[in-house]
């Protein structure tokens, strides 16, 4: 993965979009990749910040363009967003940075979810699609196969603790064994996975309720037998 992300790199650019499926779990790549291209320190050194955040909004953009402001101490100042989405007012209060960045600056966008930018956003990033598996919090075909009394079991902690990041991971991987499975029954899923592509958009805005959409998936995703 650092090898692919260090081409990507060699393209000069003022802002990069990288979109994986697991954004934490290649973001040590991407120091390494950031390290050997720009001989820039994730540690201590001032020109570089990792800004990580579930969902990106309006005060974290105003940090960002304040962090930006400041001149580099050397050549370079990189700033490495981790997110799985950005409200719309962040993403128009950063649309000149990511533009036309402050001189020396380049922004890097890791995220899993390209769908919730803006179109103006997005063309001014220089995008990249990264593959990596999703480690299973929770195994879907138990959840498939199981009651809704169950499955309500299963996802409790995540509504309780309203987390979004674990929402997605579970919609991505629920998402993935259905369309395998798709294959080979579709007229026993495909309604629902039209349905789920709507599920996980709304999970990504801000405004969404885990508990709704959890509580949806756990009333209306077919029961399926997958042991």
């Amino acid at each position: 993965m650092k090898k692919s992300i260090e081409k990507i790199l060699a393209y000069p650019h003022h802002a990069y979009c990288l979109v994986t499926n697991d954004p934490e779990s290649i973001y040590n790549d991407l120091h390494q990749a950031i390290s050997a291209s720009y001989g820039i320190s994730a540690k201590g050194d001032p020109d570089f910040l990792k800004y990580e955040k579930g969902t990106f909004g309006i005060d974290d953009a105003h940090f960002i363009k304040k962090w930006g402001s400041v001149k580099p101490i050397r050549s370079n100042k990189i700033c490495v967003i981790v997110t799985h989405s950005m409200t719309i007012e962040s993403q128009n209060a950063l649309l000149k940075n990511f533009e036309s960045a402050p001189k020396n600056n380049i922004f890097i966008l890791l995220t899993s979810s390209h769908e919730s930018l803006l179109p103006t956003i997005l063309s001014r990033f220089s995008t990249s699609f990264l593959k990596t598996k999703v480690k299973e919090s929770l195994s879907i075909k138990d959840f498939l196969s199981s009651t809704v009394a169950g499955r309500q079991k299963m996802l409790n902690k995540i509504i309780d603790d309203k987390d979004k990041v674990s929402s997605r991971k579970f919609l991505d991987s629920l998402e993935a064994q259905l369309i395998e499975y798709n294959k080979k029954s579709p007229e026993k899923i495909l309604f629902f996975l039209r349905n789920l592509a709507i599920i996980k958009k709304m999970n990504n805005d801000q405004r969404g309720s885990i508990k709704i959409i959890l509580e949806h998936v756990i009333h209306f995703a077919p029961i399926i037998d997958l042991k």
